[in-house]
């Protein structure tokens, strides 16, 4: 029972605090070195990563191997250093995520059928929209000018509006508010450690980022017909685009930390992570460990392998993580049952969410140069689309209930997911955001 995990996991604990303190005189223990194969070619050389016992993060950079490393940096400052490690480069957007242009119209039925078969729509009736909560898109950039989104970004107000000198501050080259960053207007991007600059998404990954957020809160056009526009989960919450990806579709575990630290420190609730590689990093996972502290929910795509990532050798991180506040998604098709492409774990996969042909925005592009016709949404499928469902029902929720703590909306997404026999996840459901919400209104479920 829930007993023998809690005396398993502080016995965890108690090692971790014992060996902690017997090892930190051995320079060469403060260094961890990951041996998986397919960590190694992803070293940054002569790029690493030292916590330091301030609880600072810094970039070292060191001409040499880590031996060296370990002699000549880490030995002559041991009692001022926590742990360190290479820096890796890793995290590519799931490549498996397919982004197809489709031929608008679509089949109306398609039009946010995750919305619907989630439920959503309970929510929205009930004036349950995420009003108030900031979500963290951490990814390739979103396009902060969509007709659909431009409206639901989170703008920094530290960063907008006139400076003394009558400046616009969003781009007056200076650090306004004071947070280590300039001109974060609009969330940042660390790939290029520079202020926001939108995705314009280049091919295979076009629009990852903007597709993501179109879940979690496109705008809804409800004089419209429901059909015609992808509605967004949570259509008032806002979105804080942070963006860590390169044009290579790769960014680094210190690009990948620092948006997420970011985010914990600029007030979003919810990070949505639809990116994954190998465990490479135990900064990492202490970074999201340290969200329950700040009361901030990591949702994380489970990738797209169609592996069980309960066996160690098929691991995927973030996804195979098991921390207090974060919760792993994987995917779901129309008909109900888990997509082809997603991976799941009894262990380590926490909900299955739609992922199959989810139409949602995407940067502006004209597909037949001949034609003046220009498409603003795509079809994509994958554990990335699944992931920002959840994100999005997390917002709902936490919106319905503003003091609730990151592990009660955890809980109550994963006690009252719909069961299926046949679904391999730490819930054996998907979601279900009509029964979470009833749950927290404390509304008895209709039979």
């Amino acid at each position: 029972g829930n007993m023998d995990v809690f005396k398993a996991l502080l016995a965890i604990i108690l090692l971790a605090v014992v060996t902690s303190a017997c090892s930190k005189s051995d320079p060469a223990q403060v260094f961890s070195l990951s041996e998986k194969t397919n960590c190694q070619g992803l070293r940054v050389k002569n790029e690493f990563l030292v916590r330091w016992k301030s609880g600072a993060l810094t970039l070292e950079h060191f001409d040499g191997d880590h031996h060296q490393f370990i002699n000549d940096f880490i030995s002559p400052q041991l009692e001022k250093i926590e742990h360190a490690e290479y820096n890796h480069k890793v995290f590519e957007v799931f490549p498996s995520d397919s982004g197809q242009p489709q031929e608008v119209p679509y089949f109306a039925s398609d039009f946010n059928w995750g919305a619907s078969y989630s439920h959503a729509d309970f929510a929205w009736q009930n004036n349950v929209r995420g009003q108030g909560i900031i979500v963290a898109v951490i990814d390739d950039g979103v396009n902060i000018h969509h007709p659909n989104l431009a409206n639901q970004i989170y703008y920094n107000p530290g960063e907008n509006g006139l400076d003394a000198n009558g400046k616009d501050k969003a781009t007056n080259n200076i650090d306004d508010d004071g947070n280590g960053y300039v001109d974060d207007f609009a969330g940042y991007n660390f790939a290029k450690n520079s202020p926001y600059n939108e995705d314009t998404g280049k091919l295979p990954y076009r629009g990852h980022g903007s597709h993501v957020s179109g879940t979690i809160a496109a705008e809804h056009h409800d004089s419209e017909i429901t059909f015609k526009y992808p509605q967004g989960i949570a259509p008032e919450t806002k979105i804080l685009p942070l963006d860590f990806i390169d044009d290579d579709a790769g960014g680094t575990i210190l690009q990948a930390i620092a948006a997420i630290e970011y985010a914990a420190n600029m007030g979003a609730k919810i990070i949505n992570a639809s990116w994954g590689g190998p465990g490479c990093s135990i900064e990492l996972s202490n970074t999201i460990a340290k969200l329950e502290d700040k009361n901030v929910l990591f949702v994380a795509a489970a990738g797209n392998a169609s592996n069980d990532i309960d066996k160690v050798y098929l691991q995927e991180f973030p996804a195979a993580f098991i921390h207090p506040t974060q919760i792993t998604v994987g995917s779901i098709a129309q008909s109900g049952y888990m997509a082809g492409h997603s991976n799941y774990g009894a262990k380590h996969v926490s909900i299955f969410a739609p992922g199959m042909n989810i139409i949602s925005t995407v940067p502006p592009y004209k597909p037949d140069p001949n034609k003046n016709e220009t498409i603003y949404w795509d079809d994509m499928s994958g554990t990335s689309m699944a992931t920002p469902h959840v994100s999005g029902a997390a917002a709902l929720l936490w919106s319905y209930k503003p003091s609730a703590t990151a592990r009660e909306i955890k809980e109550v997404l994963l006690k009252n997911s719909a069961y299926h026999p046949s679904y391999i996840n730490s819930s054996q459901g998907r979601l279900d955001i009509k029964s979470a919400l009833e749950a927290l209104m404390e509304i008895p479920p209709t039979p």
